[in-house]
């Protein structure tokens, strides 16, 4: 449908730009020829969340399979995953993940 083509396109722009700190609604918006509006709507219409939390949940669920898969530090899966700040990166993904990048890493799942 249009709407699974619209994500495989939204989430392969997040992907090849995951790195980037600059990657922001206004980019994705731009790339995908819509107005920041348009884009929140469609994204509050398909999942019930914010682009920004969107991205913010992309990243982390990367970070967790670098924490789980890599033996790269915090702060370079921090820096992989688009976050400037190693602090602000560990205050995301416990607000996401419940646990911090160190306990996720540590737990047995």
């Amino acid at each position: 449908s249009a709407d699974d083509k619209f994500m495989l396109r939204f989430n392969s722009l997040i992907g090849d730009n995951l790195c980037d700190p600059d990657f922001n609604v206004d980019f994705l918006a731009s790339e995908l020829a819509m107005s920041r509006a348009s884009l929140y709507n469609k994204m509050q219409s398909l999942l019930g969340i914010g682009v920004n939390d969107y991205i913010n949940k992309y990243r982390i669920d990367e970070a967790a399979e670098l924490l789980k898969g890599t033996e790269m530090s915090i702060g370079e899966i921090s820096f992989e995953t688009g976050f400037r700040n190693q602090r602000y990166f560990s205050t995301v993904f416990k607000k996401i993940k419940g646990v911090s990048p160190s306990e996720y890493r540590n737990k047995k799942m």
